[in-house]
């Protein structure tokens, strides 16, 4: 009994302290569902689970307000009535091919609808409840990616956009790394034209000018060192077809691959350079056209005295070389007098000629019949050891030019290229029409479109650089040696070729010879071409009265000389006033000729002619001047058929102008 008892009691105990495991069991029990509930209510996720029919039979907190139903509402609905349609098929296939074989789907999307029919995109992922082998539903874990598709799709834009930008703008973009371009845009293909993979598959350094390598790789090299370089700089390419093209760069440090590289964006500036390129050359022109008018301006100024005083030495040398009284040996003296008058007139006209003030007598010629009169004279020239060939125009146009300067600047020229040519060599003079359109003056400056006649001269001498060319129409500017030539030849080649309203190109490059374009504007419309004189008129003397107007006494003096020793009557004046109260004196008396000075004080010479013009109708007048040719015009003598002899001259050369003058009618 004693033992029945012993057991009882220890039964209990045993029994309160099961119940006492058991109360605890169950506390924690009810904490793990706590704490279950929590993270099922607590999660942003949505959890639900399907019976096997379809119908939505659990679900948290989350799952409930994405859809927007309320609990009683949801119970009466399938997984299919918040699906939209156009997913049933698709989840069907799923559930078949995933679900059902192995227990859980892969997570995959799709789209549910909300209770106000507003559809929106959730990621999902199944699992299939069972117990034993038999299904009892399934596990929906559902996670609403509305604003990660947000997110997607701006990024998306975004990348649109910068797609956009980078292959549709004009501008190169390229990303160089290890000396190897690694990325470039559509533009860099269109500009450099090589194909992408061409572009990226050898060194960036093959495509750019070999002068400007160098520039371009330090630059990069310097800028992954992060040492400072200029945030933008040009440099030269070599297209696929061989163009040369000017790029501007700027660019920035990047990281590439994880590794640092230069993001560079590169603009096609060519047109802009060759517009700077052209601009300057422009610039240099009018510079050029600038300082041959200063110095054209200077020697104009000069002329008129210096003309004077050699009008004077070269008439009085003259008269002392036929004095039969000179001894031999002062005659010596006399004509090295003469001759350095000689020269040094040489020289005043030559600087007139560059400097456009030479009096020009214009006649309508032929360029053709002009360089076949001095083909003979060109022979000797050139030498025996230069060929001589013309090409001419058939149908060449007349221009209207002064003969004798027109032949000096083929003159000029012919011995431009004999010296261009000392072991001998060829010369081709070709005639030509031609029609120079705007585009052709488009890089020239003061170029007037129209109808010319071309001349040309064209060497196979030693030629000349870019620097020469600057330089060869400066005055006194030569590569002859010391002694061997003036530099005035070509400067006075330009001059008279632009003062015939022409232009002058040179084309030359060193070791290919050189050639000279003159284009002078074409008359068609001239008429008969005008007879050029091969002979000049004999010096005879006279007995007609000539009134002399001179305001330099020198010249007065020597001219009046002149005149009286071929026999003239000479009534002498200083000025135009004077002139007319001699006029008064003499006014029984014919007066056959006027010979005045142009520019004057006071009256001018043109006034004093039409006024004694007046009282001798028949009178007959020569103009003289030591002025340039601007300051006649000024002047008003300048038009064609006036009679005109220019200081310095010689007194053969004046007393045959004056009978040719009193015999012309």
């Amino acid at each position: 009994m004693k033992d029945a008892k012993q057991s009882t009691k220890r039964l209990l105990a045993r029994l309160q302290k099961l119940e006492k495991e058991q109360d605890k069991l169950k506390g924690e029990l009810q904490k793990t569902k706590k704490r279950y509930r929590e993270l099922y209510e607590g999660s942003r996720d949505g959890y639900a689970f399907v019976e096997m029919s379809g119908r939505i039979v659990e679900y948290n907190s989350t799952f409930k307000r994405m859809l927007g139903y309320t609990a009683r509402e949801l119970k009466k609905l399938t997984y299919e009535d918040i699906t939209s349609k156009k997913w049933h098929a698709h989840e069907k296939k799923i559930l078949e091919e995933q679900v059902f074989t192995r227990g859980y789907s892969d997570v995959y999307e799709k789209e549910y609808r909300r209770k106000d029919g507003k559809v929106f995109p959730i990621e999902i992922r199944t699992y299939l409840a069972k117990e034993g082998d038999l299904p009892l539903g399934m596990w929906a874990f559902v996670r609403d990616i509305s604003e990660r598709k947000k997110s997607e799709k701006v990024k998306k834009e975004s990348e649109e956009k910068y797609r956009n930008v980078v292959e549709n703008t004009r501008e190169a973009i390229v990303v160089a790394q290890d000396g190897v371009l690694k990325f470039v845009n559509p533009s860099t293909v269109k500009i450099i034209g090589y194909t992408a993979e061409e572009l990226t598959s050898i060194p960036f350094t093959d495509f750019i000018h070999p002068e400007d390598k160098s520039l371009v790789y330090e630059t990069y090299k310097k800028r992954l060192r992060g040492e400072k370089v200029p945030e933008v700089y040009d440099f030269r390419i070599i297209t696929k077809t061989g163009e040369v093209k000017w790029l501007q760069n700027s660019a920035v440090l990047i990281t590439w691959e994880n590794r640092p590289a230069s993001l560079n964006f590169l603009t096609d500036v060519t047109e802009s350079k060759n517009a700077e390129e052209e601009l300057r050359q422009k610039e240099h022109q009018l510079l050029q056209s600038q300082k041959m008018e200063a110095i054209g301006r200077l020697a104009g100024g000069v002329a008129h005295d210096f003309n004077n005083l050699l009008t004077a030495i070269i008439g009085y040398t003259d008269i002392l070389l036929i004095n039969s009284k000179l001894d031999e040996e002062l005659k010596k003296y006399v004509q090295q007098i003469k001759s350095s008058s000689n020269r040094a007139s040489s020289l005043i006209q030559q600087l007139l000629a560059f400097s456009r003030r030479q009096m020009m007598q214009k006649k309508t010629i032929n360029l053709n019949k002009l360089v076949l009169n001095i083909d003979k004279m060109l022979r000797r020239l050139i030498g025996e050891d230069i060929e001589l060939f013309t090409l001419f125009d058939k149908d060449l146009g007349m221009i209207k030019a002064d003969p004798g300067q027109i032949e000096q600047v083929i003159m000029n020229l012919a011995v431009n290229a004999r010296d261009a040519m000392p072991t001998g060599g060829k010369l081709t003079i070709e005639t030509k029409n031609v029609n120079l359109d705007e585009a052709y003056f488009e890089h020239r400056i003061n170029g007037q479109p129209g109808k010319y006649v071309m001349v040309s001269m064209s060497d196979t001498g030693h030629g000349m650089d870019e620097e020469t060319k600057k330089h060869i129409f400066d005055p006194f500017f030569t590569t002859k040696e010391k002694g061997k030539g003036t530099g005035l030849g070509l400067s006075t080649v330009y001059g008279i070729v632009k003062q015939s309203e022409g232009y002058i190109w040179v084309y030359s490059e060193p070791g290919r010879g050189t050639t000279f374009k003159c284009y002078f504007p074409r008359v068609d419309d001239a008429g008969e071409e005008d007879d050029i004189p091969k002979a000049r008129h004999k010096t005879e003397g006279g007995n007609e009265t000539i009134l002399l107007v001179e305001d330099e006494y020198i010249v007065r003096s020597l001219i009046s000389n002149i005149l009286k020793h071929y026999g003239y009557t000479v009534l002498e004046s200083e000025n135009g006033e004077k002139a007319l109260e001699v006029r008064e004196q003499y006014q029984c008396k014919a007066v056959h000729m006027l010979i005045t000075d142009v520019v004057m004080p006071g009256i001018s010479g043109r006034v004093l002619a039409d006024k004694l013009l007046r009282s001798y109708p028949g009178m007959k007048v020569l103009y003289i001047s030591g002025y340039t040719d601007d300051s006649i015009v000024r002047h008003g003598i300048i038009d064609e058929g006036i009679p005109f002899l220019q200081k310095p001259f010689a007194p053969n050369d004046l007393a045959k102008k004056v009978r040719e003058i009193l015999d012309s009618r």
